[in-house]
């Protein structure tokens, strides 16, 4: 949604506008919570737990000959809890000094 809002500047002498301003606001959505699509837990972005910030979100157009479908749009979101349990194995952890 945009909103406008105009402010005009008279002149001193014969109050004619001189110039005038529109400020233009507009109104943007933003997540506000995630949902793990494995295990369903529920994170806020105000949390505590700073959880949202963790979450791990997979949104891709799958190519020619993949497993998923030409053209298809594959995404996920999943807690790190999920992700460390299912691609754990596979993950490289790299210390924040060992960059």
């Amino acid at each position: 949604m945009i909103q406008y809002r105009t402010k005009i500047i008279l002149s001193d002498k014969k109050l004619r506008p001189v110039k005038a301003y529109v400020k233009i606001v507009e109104t943007q959505m933003a997540i506000s919570t995630l949902t793990c699509d494995r295990c369903g837990k529920i994170a806020g972005v105000d949390d505590l737990d700073l959880e949202f910030q963790e979450y791990l979100k997979i949104d891709f157009e799958a190519g020619y000959a993949s497993v998923f479908g030409d053209g298809n749009k594959v995404c996920a979101e999943f807690c790190q809890a999920c992700v460390k349990e299912v691609l754990g194995p596979w993950l490289r952890v790299i210390e924040p000094e060992e960059r």
